[in-house]
């Protein structure tokens, strides 16, 4: 279990270049939604630490002082036959409480708080591996962003040497306006796909820096380019279905946060029964007073006092009931919530294995659709070199075959994608084995 609490949240600079790694380290030092869920944690702390202070004794302090005219004293019957009393009169009083018995009350809230921190480290951890998801999300589409990028960049390379071709033959006189028109066209058909691949590039690269948590800075201007380094390509995950949903069960944070939480609402049952029983204390103190008329005027008494307090609830309107009632019933909401959770984790671990078998057959066709679409453009060519092909097929052959390398560009990402989404459903951030 990763527990981020206390971590010093540093404002750094993006690492150049941004691999897969650093990127994931980054994020989980940077970024702003896993800083919330910590905190949480810090806030549980408190709460454990409140609760257990019950166990210990209170002191508390107390000082009073009160001035008295003497002409209150004077006009008072029967006190002009003796000296006057003190017109000051004060009081110091140290006062100690321990308590013995609470009928579990202290106990079971103690137990609560405890239970209760377990579960916010756990969505500590679910939060970690949904940011790693995320991450994993933003920076394969940047990946996929970049080689599309490649894939029109050659298209069009292609596509201005057939037209560089296509004037050359029309001035041999072996082609025609026609033909060069037509390779004007592809072209011009190419070059928007081009600008869109690369207005796409920078704005995945805006949402991988969001969901690092990394701002731009004042110096960097319009600057986008995170220097993001890697391929898509990625090694065959191999893992059967009952294999992943066991590990899923043993593995998800939210699993363990429920029945953190079930153990929690347990014990705020047991903290509400406890309304039903006697509360034991023993109370202490030392005391210093002055008084204005005590048996000698004046005089400063001091002493120590000590007693026993049993409180016991004879009728309080059926409050406890309710309150264990409600107890209950929060009990089995978080039993419910906990079933709830799980059907889901199932659902996801089925819906991202299916993706991922769907991925990788579609991966294994798009390679070999490449490798059949790059022979069919150079046998166009040569066909065209030697008179049995038209311009038309080399064009075509070249649209056949930037369809597939964008489609195998799409594969690779879909696989990548889906073996991180089925590690954040088996809820671990490392690879499966």
């Amino acid at each position: 279990m990763l527990t981020l609490a206390g971590v010093a949240w540093a404002e750094d600079p993006l690492p150049r270049p941004l691999t897969h790694d650093a990127a994931v380290a980054y994020a989980l030092s940077h970024n702003p939604e896993l800083k919330r869920v910590t905190q949480q944690v810090a806030e549980q702390e408190g709460v454990l630490l409140e609760a257990s202070a019950q166990r210990q004794p209170s002191a508390t302090g107390a000082v009073a002082y009160g001035y008295t005219e003497k002409s209150l004293f004077e006009k008072f019957p029967g006190f002009s036959d003796f000296p006057l009393p003190d017109q000051n009169a004060w009081q110091v009083r140290i006062s100690l409480r321990q308590r013995v018995y609470s009928g579990g009350a202290v106990e079971g809230r103690v137990r609560s708080a405890k239970a209760r921190l377990e579960a916010a480290r756990s969505s500590v951890s679910a939060a970690v591996n949904q940011t790693v998801f995320l991450v994993e999300r933003e920076y394969f589409g940047v990946l996929l962003a970049r080689e599309q990028i490649e894939v029109r960049k050659q298209a069009l390379q292609v596509l201005e040497a057939e037209l560089a071709q296509a004037k050359v033959r029309r001035q041999a006189g072996t082609g025609s306006d026609f033909d060069v028109l037509r390779a004007e066209v592809a072209v011009a058909n190419a070059r928007p796909a081009l600008i869109r691949a690369e207005n796409s590039y920078r704005a995945q690269q805006d949402a991988l820096r969001a969901e690092l948590g990394a701002e731009v800075a004042s110096t960097e201007g319009d600057q986008t380019d995170l220097d993001v380094q890697g391929v898509l390509t990625i090694p065959p995950v191999t893992v059967r279905l009952p294999q992943a949903i066991e590990a899923a069960r043993a593995r998800r944070p939210e699993l363990m946060a429920g029945a953190s939480l079930i153990a929690a609402a347990h014990e705020d049952r047991t903290v509400a029964e406890a309304g039903r029983k006697p509360q034991v204390s023993i109370t202490g103190g030392y005391e210093v007073r002055k008084a204005s008329y005590p048996a000698s005027w004046g005089e400063t008494l001091n002493g120590f006092t000590i007693g026993a307090q049993v409180d016991y609830p004879i009728f309080d309107g059926h409050a406890t009931d309710a309150r264990v009632r409600q107890a209950a019933a929060r009990e089995a909401q978080a039993v419910s919530a906990r079933e709830t959770v799980g059907l889901r984790i199932d659902l996801e671990v089925r819906d991202a294995h299916r993706a991922l078998t769907e991925a990788s057959q579609l991966l294994e066709s798009a390679d070999k659709v490449v490798v059949e679409a790059t022979e069919s453009l150079r046998l166009a060519r040569a066909r065209l070199a030697a008179g049995t092909a038209t311009q038309l097929d080399v064009l075509s052959a070249q649209a056949a075959l930037t369809e597939a390398r964008s489609n195998l560009a799409q594969a690779q990402h879909d696989y990548a994608l889906g073996a991180a989404r089925l590690r954040r459903a088996v809820g671990t951030a490392t690879p499966i084995d």
